[in-house]
């Protein structure tokens, strides 16, 4: 599965039971390359403090690791190793969180770690790792990079690329690194990239740098605050698409889809995020949930589904979390997710059908836990 974002967007809605059991989508999952195993943490609400491994066909789970009085998060799988790394919070006395970043084996034991990095991605062949360093406040104040940095994990060496950053990304079409500079102002501000070979930064006219694993598209995706479109874009000539095959395509929608990963060249996964009440006794208070789509990018095709989707394997199958107390993994036919036209949003009648069931089921044990 290829990576898109350092922060994934979605709300987890709890179910009492297990601490993994109701959340609508995982936030730290990962289908490792073999298409048959999972690493996901488990813990309560956002918090994750624990990392454990499970065999899809099975559900058979083994705890990997557990971090105590502290939180893991940006769960990744290292390229060409079997490792699996993740940031796992540090409070400091003057109240800010900073972040370390550990390796560990499937195994569980831990091959490495890194202090104070916020945020961090592996080479293509997982020999590297490209990290920024810095802390952030725990009072709304946006993280304070210092430095932008890469590791041998082989010699234990460290680089110094430049001392500002937000998010980065180490992309596997062109091998280079490519990262978001918020900090500075005016025109000092964008997507650059670093030329891993020839060791020299520069400035790209790119939007954002999550890549199609071909480099022909990226993902511009939703911006709540600022309201910036979603939109698919061609690198070649920077401009977003308006069709997808024979289909005009709008992805500005009220909420919106928050263009997630690409699960191949062709299809990316989607989350689609809306809000509801379904109970009065919660009346007045508005719950989240997300639902996934998958999206073609040469046909348009569209598909909903209400449960996670993890990652896409051969002959066109998804490997999906099933919601649930304990939770489940299922693999299932793409074309066996409900086909949708659009995303319509507002009206409840114009919710996809499995997703207007689902909400009735939701409201119905609502009315019953009053």
């Amino acid at each position: 599965m290829y990576k898109i974002g350092p922060l994934l967007i979605c709300v987890l809605v709890l179910a009492q039971g297990s601490a993994t059991a109701g959340r609508s989508c995982l936030y730290n999952a990962v289908l490792l390359p073999d298409g048959q195993r999972v690493v996901y943490g488990q813990g309560n609400d956002w918090n994750d403090q624990r990392i454990v491994i499970a065999d899809i066909r099975t559900g058979q789970e083994r705890l990997l690791y557990e971090a105590r009085d502290a939180n893991i998060m940006h769960v990744k799988w290292i390229p060409g190793r079997e490792y699996v790394s993740f940031l796992q919070t540090v409070s400091k006395p003057d109240k800010s969180l900073a972040y370390d970043l550990y390796w560990i084996s499937l195994d569980g034991e831990v091959k490495g770690k890194i202090e104070g990095v916020f945020v961090y991605d592996w080479s293509p062949d997982g020999r590297r790792i490209a990290y920024l360093t810095g802390k952030e406040s725990q009072e709304d104040v946006p993280c304070i990079t210092d430095g932008l940095w890469i590791y041998d994990v082989k010699t234990g060496s460290k680089k110094k690329i430049c001392a500002y950053g937000n998010y980065l990304n180490w992309d596997t079409w062109d091998g280079n690194l490519y990262f978001e500079d918020q900090q500075s102002s005016g025109d000092e501000r964008g997507m650059f990239c670093y030329d891993v070979r020839k060791g020299k930064i520069a400035k790209t006219p790119y939007k954002t740098f999550w890549f199609s694993p071909d480099g022909k598209y990226y993902l511009n995706s939703l911006d709540m605050e600022c309201d910036t479109p979603n939109e698919i874009v061609d690198r070649a000539t920077n401009t977003a698409l308006t069709h997808l095959g024979k289909r005009e395509i709008t992805l500005e929608l009220k909420w919106g889809i928050e263009l997630s990963e690409w699960l191949d060249k062709d299809w990316v996964s989607c989350i689609e995020s809306y809000y509801y009440k379904y109970s009065e006794r919660r009346k007045n208070k508005p719950v989240w949930d997300c639902w996934n789509f998958v999206l073609n990018i040469a046909t348009g095709e569209l598909r909903i589904t209400p449960e996670r989707i993890l990652g896409k394997i051969q002959g066109d199958k998804l490997v999906v979390a099933v919601k649930g107390n304990p939770l489940a993994f299922n693999i299932v036919p793409l074309d066996s997710l409900e086909k949708v036209d659009d995303v319509l949003l507002g009206d409840p009648e114009n919710f996809p059908e499995e997703l207007k069931r689902a909400l009735r089921e939701r409201s119905e044990a609502g009315e019953k836990g009053k």
